[in-house]
């Protein structure tokens, strides 16, 4: 990945976030750093339904350690040819099968 990361909201604050899940915020992603007043959440990684997308904990076991939060949000975030131009996020949000991401995700922790 490069050493710079844009990535385009919405995100949510905790509280936002905690308010739109049904399952809690274990296993999603929380974007911070050194110089962020406080943690945010990328919107996308939910569902409508306040749920957190199918598959994304395979997807970041996947990615491996190698891949921080904000480069596995990135990566969740790029269109990808093998998902025919779709991000993963938007495949798997719109009901696309988890094992191709998967296996993108296996192959880009190779590279």
């Amino acid at each position: 990945m490069s050493d710079f990361i844009l990535l385009r909201g919405p995100f949510l604050t905790r509280r936002e976030a905690a308010a739109r899940t049904v399952d809690g915020l274990d296993g999603v992603l929380a974007l911070g750093g050194a110089y962020a007043v406080e943690e945010v959440y990328p919107a996308f990684q939910f569902t409508p339904e306040g749920y957190p997308l199918p598959g994304l904990g395979a997807v970041r076991e996947a990615l491996g350690e190698g891949f921080d939060p904000w480069e596995t949000a990135a990566w969740l975030s790029e269109p990808h040819p093998g998902l025919g131009g779709r991000t993963p996020a938007d495949w798997l949000r719109e009901g696309g099968p988890v094992a191709p991401v998967v296996e993108l995700a296996r192959r880009a922790r190779e590279e």
